[in-house]
């Protein structure tokens, strides 16, 4: 087991007391501290602050400043936030709890109604009805996230046993097969691990249904070929297995998905301005420009820009006048036809190729690495 299983093997045992308590979803609280800490790399230095939560009039205990970015008006913004600090995880995930009671927004938007509150699913409609995240595909995104293989390996490190298919571990691999015409929650879970593997192109759409339909059965014959799998568009062990194995750029337990996640922003921005809906093919095109960022060396995107003919996006780090600035670019036509699975595996291999190169290279850079923004109404 690596660091990531044992930060969430470390949280376990307090999120499902608060869970208890509270009758707030241990799944989703789990899956938001893997999410918003980068699976514990990325907490604000010494605030055990699972949530990034902000020090507001309300809070009277200690707190750090950090130099942070948020999204304002479409816009990257810089500003300096203080930030709770708890003496420990289990009163970070206390107080995440107090605050979501206390905030009368989450009450508003459903958080507490019976049958969403302990759902995972529900509760982060409902938190992302509160305002507390703009990713459309939000709660799609937590499902993944804790229907992962890191996140099952961590619980089973916690608890000492191999977690069984079911509400706890939607993740582990059964005996019986799914195809086309299956519904339910484990083909709502394997869409999910398809959509976090950079299939919603095939798929049709970024939001799982657990309906087994012909765009599935084409998403998993996709995913069957990509990992040299028999193309028979059934979901038997070999493809649950490899499934649960996979992670894409749209994963944030990936090691480029800070990178995607500043490539989509500028994406959907640019989707905005058009007035176009963000959709899979956002996805795709971000994908490829985030791979085309990391494999010139990039840290991350503060910029994404389409030149006049819109035929080419332009990838920036740094600012806009700035002699040091990084550009990287990819052709728009091209980047909405590469499949996100094409974009991972380009990162995973330069990655695997490179890694004293990209250790390197990230001592060099101007700016130290920020800490995660918190997110929006927090």
């Amino acid at each position: 087991m690596g660091s990531k299983e044992q930060f969430i093997a470390d949280l376990y045992p307090a999120a499902l007391k608060v869970s208890k308590e509270t009758g707030l979803s241990v799944e989703l609280t789990l899956a938001q501290a893997a999410g918003e800490t980068g699976w514990g790399e990325k907490i604000l230095p010494g605030t055990h602050n699972l949530f990034n939560i902000k020090a507001d009039p309300s809070w009277h205990g200690p707190t750090k400043t950090f130099h942070v970015w948020e999204i304002e008006h479409g816009k990257k913004v810089w500003k300096d936030q203080d930030f709770r600090v708890y003496g420990s995880y289990e009163e970070a995930i206390a107080d995440r709890a107090k605050f979501l009671k206390e905030n009368p927004r989450y009450g508003k938007a459903g958080l507490f109604d019976p049958g969403t509150l302990g759902n995972l699913e529900k509760e982060a409609d409902a938190l992302k009805k509160a305002g507390y995240a703009t990713d459309p595909d939000y709660a799609t995104n937590m499902r993944a996230i804790y229907a992962g293989r890191t996140m099952r390996h961590g619980i089973e490190l916690a608890t000492g046993h191999v977690q069984e298919a079911g509400h706890t571990a939607p993740h582990a691999t059964t005996s019986t097969s799914l195809k086309q015409g299956a519904h339910g929650d484990r083909v709502h879970d394997m869409q999910a691990e398809l959509i976090a593997a950079g299939y919603a192109k095939q798929l049709g759409s970024t939001v799982a249904d657990g309906k087994f339909g012909q765009h599935t059965e084409e998403a998993v014959k996709a995913f069957q070929r990509d990992h040299h799998l028999k193309d028979d568009g059934i979901v038997g062990k070999n493809t649950q297995e490899a499934m649960h194995k996979a992670a894409s750029l749209a994963d944030p337990a990936h090691a480029g998905h800070p990178v995607f996640r500043d490539a989509l922003a500028g994406v959907q921005k640019i989707d905005a301005e058009h007035h176009r809906p963000s959709g899979p093919d956002s996805h795709q095109l971000a994908g490829a420009v985030a791979a085309t960022a990391i494999c010139t060396g990039m840290q991350r995107i503060d910029s994404v820009m389409l030149d006049d003919q819109a035929t080419r996006l332009f990838a920036i780090q740094g600012e806009l006048n700035s002699p040091f600035k990084q550009v990287a670019s990819v052709d728009v036509l091209q980047g909405l036809q590469t499949p996100l699975a094409q974009s991972t595996q380009q990162v995973d291999q330069y990655l695997q190729q490179a890694p004293q190169a990209q250790h390197t290279q990230g001592q060099q850079q101007p700016d130290a690495p920020q800490p995660q923004p918190a997110q929006p109404g927090m």
